[in-house]
């Protein structure tokens, strides 16, 4: 039966993904091996298991759009972090200059709302805003990273209708294993990182340790404090634990911690001429103000992960994480050497979750039922000092408003689950599964608003405004999100699939921090239909997937100015949107040493209906005065988005590599202002390297043609522009050592 092949080669994979992960210097192929007797050991070696999921299954079986780089890939790239393994995916891109991601077009942001429309998990927990964006992510001694396009919400739960990014480090094992890297390039880079463990007690305890420290001097100078602008500074510590205390009992415990802090890459796309933005290539890579920029967290997090087996058929497993993150953001407002305006922003973020799910692995029937819970309290303290202009445009610069204004956040979320498949017969397989979720809210903010200097004669009425306040919100929201589907397997090597599911966020209550508003909204729903096939050709050499999805968005979650102070946003349910393209990626053994691969990806978004609130009936329609923004796309939306390379290593030792990665322009906002489409771009990296006795030397270039593009502009505002800068080329030399 297909189901015991299933079940069979996914516990080989896994056994043999943990074997091969130990071996740094080899890289595993992607693609099936042909079904010879001595090639069936390469078949499964060579199966790649997607693990992020309630239950194992081989890649070429998961129907959702995954993309999953292998440890051996991330040795082996230019690669420092996430954000450097998601300008490889297609239809998933940076957001807003590599501050948040975007998959299939929906930024994690979202158009409006409090909570993310994805979520990063890191060894099971799932990361805060602020932890994504300055957290744990960087990439030595990861084991996989699984990249989910599409909504998840019935698989992973809360925010996660745009889809999932679940990254696992690597666990430790009872063979003792040492490695190490040291590497220095231009603009200051330098990396200093070790991993190693073995066994405590033979087959019974194991442990890992891993530390990385990785800084650069950024691309941005400072002239006013003679000092880099954009610097960046990442410390990191990781200690595992392995557990086997019988064979059917498997215990994982992760403790890490990690600084990650960076300084402002905001420039002026004008070079101080406002109202003249010039070309990416002409931006000058200097600013001066007197507040240095500042912004990252310290993250611990501490996770375990126990798996039983009860019998043959049955397990259960229980996944117990905690998150502590410390985030401190500073700016200077106003971007001159006047000490104008500034904020400094600090916040906290505490999160709790538990996990559990009985398992059942039968010859016709395997998925998973289970019970989730999670709780977060998350704060922060904005305290700042702006020119009233800021607030509303009549009012004069000269006077300058303090204000300090603390918001705290608590969240509790459960969940009831069941996820899994059934084999109508040897070729049909039914897809199902239910999520019952359950998510409250309750928020309280404190403010107090002041005047830095007396109120100049005739602008007394603005005295209201001052003072404290304190106000309280608190709401509560559920959803039923079922999926299901079908899969036909026409033989071992191609299947196809249809799927359809209902995601969701939910609703939200927010606090305005300008006024204390209240302000409630209720959850938005959206229907996800995706056709896949799974391809593998040429006697196993070539590996050829694809997604097909449309997606029908309802009771869009928006942001729309406030009446009097079109600067400052609330969110309420006013948006319809349709979503729909593809992916397609192929892996392909051109000989032993040559590994070809490439991807491409479409997505379409448009709002079906926003109405824009900020529309002047008074005035013509156009651009800058519409009604509706329907016909819209969504802002950091990639309609196109591929990737192009190769990987070559020879038996002697010789490797090395070349990809291409292409994005097509985006819009900064819903409005879709044309001065402000940006940032399509392509990007090329290479690589060479020899490796010998446990030791590589390897050289890389990022951007080799040295290509200039904005990853972030808004120009629409004379005098208010604001841009970020893709990096420029960069070199670097690395040595590695496994043993």
């Amino acid at each position: 039966m297909r189901a015991d092949w299933l079940l069979t080669s996914s516990l080989a994979g896994i056994a043999l993904a943990s074997a091969s992960s130990a071996s740094a210097s080899e890289s595993a192929p992607a693609a099936l091996a042909p079904a010879t007797p001595e090639a069936e050991a390469d078949q499964q070696q060579a199966i790649i298991v997607v693990e992020g999921q309630k239950i194992a299954q081989s890649l070429q079986d998961v129907t959702a759009s995954v993309d999953v780089t292998t440890a051996e890939e991330i040795l082996r790239e230019p690669i420092t972090d996430l954000y450097d393994i998601i300008e490889r995916i297609p239809n998933v891109t940076a957001a807003f200059g590599e501050q948040g991601f975007s998959i299939r077009g929906v930024d994690q942001r979202g158009i409006g709302g409090n909570g993310a429309t994805l979520t990063v998990y890191v060894d099971d927990s799932p990361l805060s805003n602020f932890t994504t964006f300055f957290g744990p992510t960087d990439s030595w001694d990861l084991g996989q990273v699984e990249v989910y396009r599409g909504p998840q919400s019935t698989n992973f739960g809360r925010n996660t209708i745009a889809g999932a990014i679940y990254l696992r480090t690597q666990d430790p094992t009872f063979d003792w294993d040492l490695r190490a890297r040291a590497e220095i390039g231009d603009n200051g880079q330098r990396q200093a990182a070790v991993a190693f463990g073995g066994p405590i007690l033979e087959d019974v305890l194991a442990f890992r340790v891993a530390g990385n420290y990785r800084r650069s001097d950024g691309f941005i100078f400072n002239t006013f404090l003679n000092e880099q602008a954009d610097a960046t500074e990442l410390k990191t510590g990781r200690f595992k634990l392995l557990f086997e205390p019988a064979s059917n009992l498997r215990i994982i415990a992760t403790s890490s911690y990690t600084e990650n802090f960076a300084g402002e890459d905001a420039l002026d796309p004008t070079n101080g001429n406002p109202g003249n933005p010039v070309a990416a290539d002409d931006v000058s890579r200097q600013v001066a103000y007197d507040a240095p920029g500042l912004e990252g967290t310290e993250t611990f997090i501490q996770s375990l992960n126990a798996t039983w087996d009860i019998s043959s058929l049955v397990q259960l497993q229980s996944i117990t994480t905690y998150q502590d993150t410390d985030y401190v953001r500073r700016e200077d407002f106003d971007g001159t050497p006047a000490p104008i305006a500034a904020l400094d922003r600090t916040g906290v973020d505490e999160a709790w979750s538990q996990e559990l799910r009985v398992k059942y692995l039968g010859e016709r029937l395997s998925g998973a039922v289970g019970f989730y819970y999670f709780t977060n309290e998350e704060g922060f303290t904005d305290s700042f000092v702006i020119p009233a202009t800021l607030v509303n445009a009549a009012l004069p610069p000269s006077i300058l408003i303090s204000r300090v204004a603390t918001t705290n956040n608590a969240t509790t979320n459960f969940a009831f689950f069941g996820d899994g498949e059934f084999a109508l017969s040897d070729r049909f397989d039914l897809l199902f599964g239910l999520r019952y979720d359950n998510e409250q809210v309750d928020n309280i903010a404190v403010a107090t608003t002041g005047s830095v200097n007396p109120l100049p004669p005739g602008f007394g009425f603005l005295q209201a405004l001052f003072g404290t306040q304190t106000n309280e919100i608190a709401a509560d929201y559920e959803a039923w999100l079922p999926k299901a589907g079908l899969r036909w397997t026409v033989n071992r090597d191609v299947s196809f699939s249809f799927v359809a599911q209902r995601a969701y966020r939910a609703g939200g209550a927010e606090i305005s921090v300008l006024d204390g508003a209240l302000n409630t909204f209720d959850p938005e729903f959206l229907w996800n239909y995706e056709l896949a096939s799974r391809t593998v050709w040429l006697d196993g050499r070539l590996r050829w997937n694809a997604n097909v999805y449309y997606s029908d968005w309802s009771e869009q979650q928006v942001n729309e100015p406030i009446p009097g102070f079109p600067t400052f946003f609330r969110t309420v349910n006013a948006g319809r949107s349709t979503l729909f393209g593809f992916e397609t990626d192929l892996s392909f053994d051109l000989t032993d040493n040559v590994e070809i691969y490439g991807a491409l990806g479409h997505a379409f978004t448009e709002f079906d209906d926003f109405p824009n609130a900020n529309f002047d009936p008074g005035l013509p329609q156009g651009e800058a005065n519409q009604q509706n923004f329907a016909g819209n796309r969504f802002p950091f939306a990639p309609r196109w988005s591929a990737n192009l390379g190769f990987a070559y290593r020879d038996d002697d030792g010789v490797f090395g590599g070349i990809d291409a990665n292409y994005q097509s322009d985006v819009f900064d906002s819903s409005e879709n202002f044309a001065v402000n489409r940006c940032c399509g771009r392509v990007v090329v990296n290479a690589r060479a390297g020899y490796a010998w006795n446990g030791f590589s030397l390897s050289a890389y270039v990022r951007n080799a043609f040295d290509e200039q593009f904005f990853s972030f502009v808004n120009v629409r505002t004379p005098g208010d522009e604001i841009a970020r800068l893709g990096n420029p080329r960069t070199f670097a030399v690395r040595l590695d050592a496994d043993f």
